[in-house]
């Protein structure tokens, strides 16, 4: 059986579907959670019951289970404290996908697969996503600081305004190096999943940040990771002013000129 992991979003999702998680129970005299309220600042969800209701859905319908993850859960736990106060302090959350450019070592992997050879990608390559300029995600958090008259409570993405296929991006990277890659098929899944289990070990040993690990490669294998960043220009009057295209050239030239690449 697949088993998922929430995203923070999702996990949010589940803060409140967890009032509806309590509809079967033993005990009459037990006060099921489908009744429990959620508007006090001491309320706290049963995310194991959450959990289950969502995996029964997703069973129903062909999917498999999710498992809850402590780390997300106090990151979605930590987030729905701070929007529940935002009459008190003003709140704003910015969410963005994919982020690159210079200094970002995360992306920096996928210009170096491209410079050896090979295009980093599973199955055919035509998941599609979205992403943002580091400068313009910079610029963005800016704005939801100075914005006068933007609400309290808000979450925004930021995203360049285009969707990409991942295939046509890292042509771009391509453009960029100047270079093409030999190995233009894509990574077996099993071959990528003992990868990411060997460098995700290497990274508690060494106790060092890895890129390519089991949920990384969870991301790489979805078919869309899109979003619209419609709200923060609305709201923050904000813009993003570098594409993809011409994002990926800065980041070569900043990437080779400090010697990353």
């Amino acid at each position: 059986m697949k088993v998922c992991r929430f995203p923070p979003a999702v996990a949010l999702l589940g803060l409140a579907a967890a009032a509806l998680a309590g509809c079967a129970t033993d005990s009459g005299s037990v006060q099921p959670s489908f009744y429990a309220s959620m508007a006090t600042a001491s309320a706290t969800v049963d995310a194991g019951a959450a959990a289950s209701m969502i995996s029964g859905y997703r069973g129903n319908n062909g999917l498999g289970a999710v498992e809850v993850d402590p780390e997300l859960m106090r990151m979605a736990m930590d987030q729905a404290r701070v929007m529940a106060a935002k009459d008190k302090l003003h709140v704003t959350v910015l969410r963005p996908p994919l982020i690159y450019g210079p200094r970002d070592r995360e992306t920096l992997a996928f210009f170096t697969s491209v410079r050896n050879g090979v295009l980093p990608m599973t199955g055919h390559g035509k998941n599609t996503l979205s992403v943002v300029y580091v400068a313009d995600c910079a610029a963005a958090i800016v704005r939801a600081l100075t914005t006068a008259g933007a609400p309290s409570g808000r979450a925004y993405f930021v995203d360049d305004g285009a969707v990409y296929v991942w295939r046509d991006a890292l042509a771009d990277i391509e453009s960029a190096l100047g270079r093409r890659a030999f190995v233009r098929f894509g990574m077996p899944m099993g071959a990528l999943k003992v990868a990411a289990a060997a460098t995700q070990l290497w990274g508690k040993v060494a106790n060092t940040a890895q890129m390519l690990t089991l949920d990384k490669v969870n991301e790489l294998t979805q078919p869309h990771w899109v979003c619209s960043g419609a709200g923060a220009r609305r709201d923050l009057g904000w813009e993003p002013r570098v594409q993809w295209p011409q994002g990926v050239q800065e980041a070569v030239k900043w990437y080779r000129a400090e010697g990353w690449l």
